[in-house]
Parts: C-alpha cells; structure tokens; sequence
C-alpha cells in the first residue's frame, strides 16, 4: 500500500507537469517498469535507500523519500560520484529550508483577537486571518515574507513606510463579501489590493484540507514515537544489540511514516498553490504602490501593473535563488487559443485599456476581463522574458531588475507609450505586434520554441 501510493504520488506530479532537471541524477528502473530519478543515500545488501527529486515547471523542488528492495529493481543507473555528492550538498540545503522554514512559522508571534482572529504585525505588513487553521495562517506569513524579501532584492525599495499594508484572510465567501461591501466594493475576484485603504482581502476554502493533513502528521508523529519506544525497549533487552533484521525492520517502518509526512506535504503545498498566488499578485501590487511608487508619485499602466503582478505570482524563492519567469503552461494554453480565434486584445488595445477591463463587478465580465489579464500577462512577458528588449540579460533573456524599473518609470511617465515600447525594443510597434504574437504561438511550456 505505502509502495502504491508512492508510486501514484511521483507519476501524478510528472505528468501533470513535466519533468524538468538542471543536473543528472541516478535513476532506479524497477521491474514492473517504473523508474525513478533522484539520489541514492546508501545501499544495504538488500535495500537502497533513495531521494527522489521532483522539479516541477515553475514550482519549488519537491523530494520524496524511498526504500526500494534489490528483488525489485531492474537495473540502475548510476551519476558520477562528483556529481552526487554536489547533489548531496544542494539536498542538505534544501532540508534545512523545509527545517528552516518550519521553525519560522513556528517562532511566529501571533495573537488571538477578541473577535476569533489570528494577528500578527511583521516589519512589511500585518495579517488579520479569520482562519480557524493557526498553521495555515503562520503558513501564508512565512510565504509572504520570502516574497515581499525577492521584491525587494529583484526591484529594490525606493521609500520607507509611511503605512502598513494590513492583510484579511477570510475562510468564506460570505464573510470575504461582506468585508467588500463594508468598504463600498462590490467585485467578484477572490482577492483584491485597495490602495486607499492599503488593504488586501483574500478569500480561500483549503482550510479544511490543511486540517486534514494536520491531523494525519499528528497521527503519524505518534507512530514515530511508539517505534522510538519500541526500538529504546528493544536495546534494553539486548543489552544494546538488537539483532540487525529487527532494527531494519524498524528503520523501514520509520522512513515509510516519515515518506507519508512528506507526500502530505507535497499535497498541501499543490494545493495551496492558487492561495499563495492570490498572495503573490497582491502583494505585488501592494509593493509596487507603497514601496516604488508611494502616493501615486507614478501612473504605471494597469496592464503592465498586471502584468508584472501575474509573473511575480509564481515566483519562487529557494535555497536562496529567487525564480522569476518560468512558463505558466495554462496561462500559455488560453493565449494560443485566443490568438487562434483572434480574440485576444492586442498590445494596441491593452495601451487603450481602462482600470475597468481588470475589474470583475458580473459574472458576464468574467470572460472580457479574463482576456485582459491574459494579454497584459502575455505583452509584458515578452517585452521581459523573450530576449526582445534591449538590455536584457546576456544569460537569462530578461531585463534586470534595474532595467525592468527603467522600463517601470519610462512608461508610467510617458504620455506616449508607443514610443517608450519602439525605443525598448527597436521595432514599430507593428512589428512587435506581429512577433509578439507569433512568438506565443512558438512557445512551448518548457520555454523552448517550435520551429518556424
């Protein structure tokens, strides 16, 4: 049973996202025809003990814990020694971040309001969560923490705080609309940044799932105990030296529970994927308003505002390494529909558009609204990711982020952005709609491009 759902765990995440890797790893290729990349921790006479290392598209790194009995295995192939150990170095990272991590959000200082909230004030804002899951709201404070650091890093910090962005988590629709309506809002999104106020509200329902998992590890950190009980009486009786089939036994028993703790994770940290990017947006906007341009000190175009704040949503932050620009493959998927049908707005129309074409007030906008943040998302990953500006990054493509702030103050200056778009890339702006646009229908998930 615990095999099996090993199994279905790593096969779901490959196929779902693809497999993407930077270094070789050992591969495990068992008889039944399952393989498994990732790296092997030591080797018994009748085990091999293993990491696999899942790196999915524009997620962080996952690693899954496994024992595989040499009566299973077909054959394996094996990296260089060299490269294993780098390997070994970077998993050590990696562990300590999830440590690290951990006892963060369990340092966290939050108190408990009259009303049932969580409250926590931080340096770069303050959280007010009506969740009734703690973990769940240490978690979204530790996330936002990492992101507001990269924002800083990536695009640097022009003025100190005159005010604290306060943000509202609540666990229903009901009470996130009544919180909107409170203010004079009556938008269908699932989070909103008010700039007035310096306020952002986010809806979420995970909190059941994030529940659930609590109370499984709860169980599991039991059975972890009873074995360290189990194995203590065991010594006991031996005088120190229990027989090696019995504490390998219970060796195998502890890794299969600890496997499960981290599946668990992998699960949680997928799901709450859409919470933390509703998070992510946000705050970028809330960055962009009170940290680079405070008190309206610049008009930055709502579509370039979006878009910035769609890529910035996926960011990741790892072992150190901020991650931006990595393919969001159903975002592509619905622009390759959209220029197919020849519905999807052109960057003309976005440097017409209106605050109005990014707000949902109806659900018959939805579908106006959602073809805007789509080719606000897709113009300004061109103009950053796709090598076409000048003054991108010898090795990434990418504007810099000293470059993307020139880019930023140029346009929200100007009050002829078709010039600021020719002079950053060199091309009449019907130029740059033509490779724009072919250049979407090129792209693959993996950020490659399919031949002309």
């Amino acid at each position: 049973m615990f095999r099996y759902i090993f199994y279905l765990m790593s096969l779901l995440l490959m196929l779902a996202y693809g497999w993407s890797q930077e270094w070789p790893l050992d591969v495990i290729h068992l008889r039944n025809g399952h393989s498994f990349q990732g790296v092997i921790l030591r080797e018994t006479n009748d085990s091999v003990y293993f990491r696999q290392v899942i790196r999915l598209p524009g997620k962080p790194t996952y690693l899954l814990d496994a024992i595989f009995f040499r009566e299973e295995i077909a054959r394996i192939e094996r990296i260089e020694e060299a490269m294993r150990q780098s390997w070994m170095i970077k998993l050590e990272k990696l562990e300590l971040r999830g440590v690290h991590d951990k006892r963060r959000r369990e340092a966290l200082r939050l108190e408990r309001r009259p009303e049932g909230a969580w409250f926590y004030r931080g340096e770069r804002f303050a959280i007010v969560s009506y969740l009734s899951n703690e973990e769940l709201t240490r978690r979204v404070i530790v996330r936002l923490e990492d992101m507001f650091v990269a924002l800083r890093e990536y695009l640097g910090e022009r003025t100190k705080v005159t005010k604290i962005l306060t943000i509202y988590l609540y666990r229903d629709m009901t009470s996130y609309q009544q919180a909107l309506k409170e203010r004079g809002l009556g938008v269908a999104n699932p989070a909103i940044y008010i700039p007035s106020r310096a306020e952002i509200l986010i809806v979420t329902d995970w909190e059941q799932l994030a529940e659930q998992l609590s109370s499984l590890r709860a169980k599991h950190e039991a059975q972890l105990r009873d074995l360290d009980r189990y194995e203590a009486e065991l010594r006991r009786h031996y005088h120190g030296h229990p027989p090696a089939g019995v504490m390998e036994k219970i060796k195998i028993a502890r890794w299969q529970l600890l496997r499960i703790n981290q599946e668990n994770e992998v699960i949680l940290e997928r799901q709450l994927q859409p919470l933390f990017r509703r998070c992510y947006h946000e705050g970028f906007h809330a960055y962009l308003d009170i940290y680079l341009y405070p008190q309206g000190s610049h008009n930055v175009p709502r579509w370039l505002n979006e878009g910035l704040a769609q890529i910035f949503e996926t960011a990741i932050v790892e072992t150190g390494d901020i991650h931006i620009g990595h393919i969001d493959a159903q975002r592509l998927h619905q622009v390759q529909q959209l220029l197919k049908q020849g519905s999807l707005p052109t960057i003309r129309d976005l440097l017409r558009s209106e605050p109005r074409h990014f707000q949902v007030n109806h659900s018959s906008e939805i579908y106006a609204s959602d073809r805007y943040f789509l080719a606000s998302w897709a113009a300004t990953y061109f103009l950053v990711f796709s090598s076409q500006a000048k003054g991108s990054g010898k090795n990434s493509g990418s504007l810099s982020g000293p470059a993307l702030m020139r880019f930023i103050d140029d346009l929200a200056s100007s009050e002829n952005p078709k010039k600021v778009l020719e002079a950053l890339t060199g091309k009449s702006l019907d130029e740059l709609e033509s490779d724009w646009q072919l250049y979407f229908l090129r792209l693959r998930p993996d950020g490659t491009l399919r031949a002309l």
